[in-house]
C-alpha cells in the first residue's frame, strides 16, 4: 500500500531538482580534489549507490540495517547477532556507505549478511533500492536522515527506526514532516 502525504511529489521533485543541480558542482569538486574515479574510495559501490543493489530472492521477511561507516557498522554488529539469533528466518541486509565500511561488514558479518552500498539522496536511486530489497523495515543506526529516503520508505509503507541518534528539538519538526504523524499515519 502506498503511503503519500500530499506535499511528498512537490518535495522529492524539488529535492531531486536541487540534488540534479548539484552533481555537476560535486563531481567536479570531487574530480579536482582526488581524481574520483582513479581512486578505489570514489568507485566503490558506484552502481549500488545509484540503485543498482542486488535483487533479494525469496519471499523471506527482510530487515535493513544502514551503518554510514566503520564506527556505525562496529556498533550494529551486536544488533544484527540479536536480529539473526531472534528472527530466525529472517533476511537480514546492511548498508554502509563508505568502502572502508564494506571492507569491515564482509569481514566481521556472518556470510547469510549481504552487504551493499546505501544509494545516493536521489529519487530513482532510493525507490529502487527498497523495491529491490524489500524490507520489512529500516534500522538506521544514526541521525543520517535523507529526505528521498524517507519519502519511498513511507510511499512503499517501509517503516524507519532510528536506533542511535541525537536530534535537536528545533529540527524535530522539520525531520517530522517526513515522517508518519502522531495519528500513526
Amino acid at each position: 500500500m502506498i503511503r503519500r502525504k500530499p506535499g511528498d511529489r512537490v518535495l522529492r521533485i524539488a529535492l531531486d531538482g536541487l540534488y540534479l543541480l548539484a552533481t555537476p558542482f560535486v563531481f567536479l569538486v570531487f574530480l579536482i580534489r582526488s581524481r574520483c574515479f582513479a581512486r578505489r574510495r570514489y568507485r566503490a559501490g558506484f552502481r549500488e549507490k545509484m540503485g543498482g543493489v542486488p535483487r533479494r530472492e525469496g519471499d523471506r521477511p527482510c530487515i535493513w540495517v544502514h551503518a554510514v561507516s566503520v564506527g556505525e557498522l562496529r556498533a550494529a554488529i551486536p544488533l544484527v547477532e540479536a536480529l539473526l539469533r531472534d528472527l530466525p528466518g529472517w533476511d537480514i541486509r546492511v548498508s554502509t556507505f563508505t568502502d572502508t565500511g564494506q571492507d569491515l561488514a564482509r569481514s566481521s558479518l556472518p556470510p547469510e549478511v549481504r552487504p551493499f552500498y546505501y544509494p545516493f539522496d536521489y529519487g530513482f536511486a532510493v525507490r529502487r533500492s527498497i523495491s529491490r530489497i524489500r524490507p520489512a523495515g529500516v534500522i538506521l543506526l544514526e541521525l543520517e536522515l535523507w529526505p528521498n529516503f524517507l519519502i519511498a520508505a513511507r510511499e512503499a509503507g517501509v517503516p524507519v527506526l532510528v536506533a542511535n541518534g541525537r536530534i535537536s528539538a528545533r529540527s524535530f519538526p522539520r525531520y517530522r514532516r517526513l515522517g508518519a504523524s502522531s495519528s500513526g499515519g
